[in-house]
């Protein structure tokens, strides 16, 4: 492993660490988590740390995927080539109101996944401002490392309202 022996009994953390060890130099990862990945304590914390000191997690998912046991699931993607734009910065992306029948079915009047996928492709950071943020690295750090979506939530209703009371503008709008 290159970043040490993972220490732990945990599940989540060893898979973690394995994928990050396995990663190439341009390499990228797109990995199925559980929300207490985002913010528990001591080894993952300490992974958390790692990983943005690096400036390799590029992105965080929030899914409407649930267990039995109510567990919220993310999709946390990683990149250690990521665009200039990305650079010292995580983008969140909010997909839990998308509904679970809507991932399996078509539906002709919206498009979830579209959504998603548009805000994490764009290199737009107020395109997609109504279910996505970009946060500088600086502001995580500030968290401690805590990487949980409800922690930016506000800076993510902050955008929508400017957007809503034109103060923010799309760039769209303005070309």
């Amino acid at each position: 492993f290159k970043i040490g022996l993972p220490r732990s009994k945990k599940m989540d953390y060893v898979i973690l660490h394995h994928i990050i060890s396995s990663m190439n130099d341009r390499g990228k990862a797109v990995i199925l988590i559980p929300r207490t990945v985002l913010y528990a304590e001591d080894q993952m914390r300490k992974l958390r740390k790692y990983l943005m000191d690096k400036d390799w997690i590029e992105s965080i998912i929030s899914i409407p995927i649930r267990t039995n046991s109510l567990t919220l699931y993310f999709i946390l993607i990683l990149n250690k080539n990521k665009v200039k734009v990305r650079k010292n910065k995580v983008l969140f992306i909010n997909g839990e109101n998308v509904q679970s029948s809507e991932l399996v079915d078509f539906n002709f009047e919206s498009d979830p996944i579209g959504d998603i996928t548009s805000a994490y492709f764009s290199e737009d950071e107020f395109s997609t401002a109504t279910i996505s943020t970009l946060i500088n690295n600086d502001k995580i750090v500030q968290n401690n490392y805590n990487l949980d979506y409800r922690n930016y939530k506000s800076i993510l209703f902050e955008i929508e309202n400017k957007l809503k009371t034109g103060e923010y503008k799309k760039i769209e709008e303005i070309i």
